[in-house]
């Protein structure tokens, strides 16, 4: 009688449930040069440590944490896709071009439009974090987009064609 082989990923998943990480972190002499395992701290990392009961206020991040945070989004299945800063670009460069074109000449209020734009972008803004943040992880880039629709909108709202 043939002996039943487990299923690879059943294996993978014991092995992984009981995976020990052997690390230095937090002290100076931890890596190859004083203080080159110590890394430093992100701001949202500083954050929530400063959340904690009693604040953890160490500024620095040892490496061996930092891969535990990512072993642990391996683990889970949570990593964040990153959209690229160009295929955003281009997007919001056609996207404002096509609903400018559609608009026609600009709106007699200015300041209407200033804030349709301000409230477009903010929208915008909390849409992608909202989005990096759900069950999705896509990452968002919204600095160059949103200059981008900017620098598209502003002058056809100071243009001097009127209706």
């Amino acid at each position: 009688m043939a002996s039943v082989r487990p299923n690879p990923p059943d294996v993978l998943k014991r092995v992984f449930e009981s995976a020990v990480m052997i690390v230095p972190g937090g002290y100076d002499e931890a890596g190859l040069e004083p203080g080159q395992d110590n890394l430093a701290l992100p701001q949202a990392l500083r954050y929530w440590r400063h959340q904690q009961n009693p604040p953890d206020l160490r500024d620095t991040l040892p490496a061996g944490e930092m891969h535990a945070y990512l072993f642990q989004h391996f683990l889970t299945g949570r990593f964040a896709t990153p959209i690229p800063d160009a295929w955003m670009i281009l997007t919001a460069a056609i996207a404002t071009k096509l609903t400018l074109g559609l608009l026609g000449p600009p709106l007699p209020n200015r300041r209407r439009g200033l804030l349709a734009l301000t409230g477009g972008t903010a929208l915008y803004a909390l849409a992608s974090l909202q989005l990096f943040v759900s069950a999705w992880a896509i990452a968002l880039p919204i600095v160059l987009p949103a200059v981008t629709v900017w620098i598209y909108a502003i002058p056809w709202l100071w243009s001097s064609r009127r209706r």
